[in-house]
């Protein structure tokens, strides 16, 4: 991974007193595919417009590649491509004649239609109407147009939303070889933790407007430790005792939940049982990448 290409400092928006993003310092590192996660209407598509300069912040700055948005917005675009919401097209055009429309505008050379065709693996369909491609076709048509211009950043904001498989699949695998065959940086919003933790090198998740995580996909996966989760008669007397065990957990709905201490389990027994307390019930139940961000968000009692 190289230098920090993305960084915003206290970034806040605020309207009539609702504040969807609020001190958020996020960091993509340059060669990442950075996926930033939270339900919907946590914020994200109002930070992704605030990195594009689309919205204005309400205070906290945008830097990327070392320049501030806000005062050399045209430089930093030049370097970027995006797709905000739903890809823009012609559908009464075909796939090549939408790439030459928006070539044309951007003044660059006719073979990096080719090029970003060949990328998102259209070349086949090139002369069809666009009108008649699917769902997947339309959102690689989408990212196609984002890479005409060659970005150093490509900037994805819930691209498989409303795909069936078949189209998620190809929009990951799309993604998966941009940095390491491309060169290029992406940074990709979602709402589904199962479909990040196939791509994303980096994470950032956000909910009601506030940074609650940010670190590599495997520092992530090392908070999903199991859950030890025991029954006894006394639970609050017998967590005491297994803190002075330097053992600690909660009391969930009467049983004792203990996170990271799953090789104890025996010697958490023998020291409740020595103790005069009687366990009904042990087990270890695993905590998945989902529980984790369902915990950080706030979500989990609502699903």
């Amino acid at each position: 991974m190289g230098n920090v290409i993305v960084k915003t400092n206290n970034l806040t928006k605020q309207f009539k007193g609702i504040k969807p993003v609020q001190n958020l310092n996020l960091q993509v590192q340059e060669g990442s595919v950075y996926g930033f996660l939270g339900p919907n209407g946590a914020g994200k598509t109002t930070t992704i417009r605030m990195l594009l300069g689309l919205m204005r912040p309400t205070q906290g700055e945008v830097l990327v590649f070392g320049k501030n948005i806000k005062e050399e917005k045209i430089e930093i675009l030049k370097r970027v491509g995006s797709l905000v919401e739903s890809p823009s097209y012609y559908r009464n055009l075909t796939g090549f004649e939408n790439l030459e429309v928006t070539r044309k505008l951007l003044g660059i050379k006719r073979q990096e239609i080719d090029r970003v065709l060949k990328i998102v693996r259209l070349k086949d369909v090139a002369d069809r109407l666009v009108k008649n491609y699917s769902l997947g076709m339309k959102q690689r048509l989408g990212i196609a147009l984002a890479l005409l211009n060659n970005p150093d950043l490509l900037i994805l904001d819930e691209p498989t939303n409303g795909l069936d498989p078949s189209g998620i699949h190809e929009i990951r695998e799309l993604i998966n070889k941009l940095p390491n065959e491309y060169g290029i940086t992406v940074l990709i919003s979602s709402h589904n933790l199962s479909e990040i933790e196939l791509i994303a090198t980096h994470v950032g998740i956000i909910g009601n407007g506030k940074l609650l995580f940010q670190g590599t996909i495997k520092e992530l996966q090392a908070r999903s430790q199991p859950v030890l989760k025991l029954r006894t008669n006394e639970p609050k007397k017998a967590l005491n005792i297994l803190n002075k065990e330097n053992i600690f957990g909660s009391i969930v709905e009467k049983n004792i939940e203990i996170i990271g201490h799953e090789e104890n389990a025996a010697f958490i027994n023998k020291i409740i049982v020595n103790s005069g307390y009687d366990v009904s019930q042990l087990c270890l139940q695993p905590r998945s990448l989902e529980d984790i961000f369902l915990e950080l968000t706030g979500t989990k009692e609502t699903l």
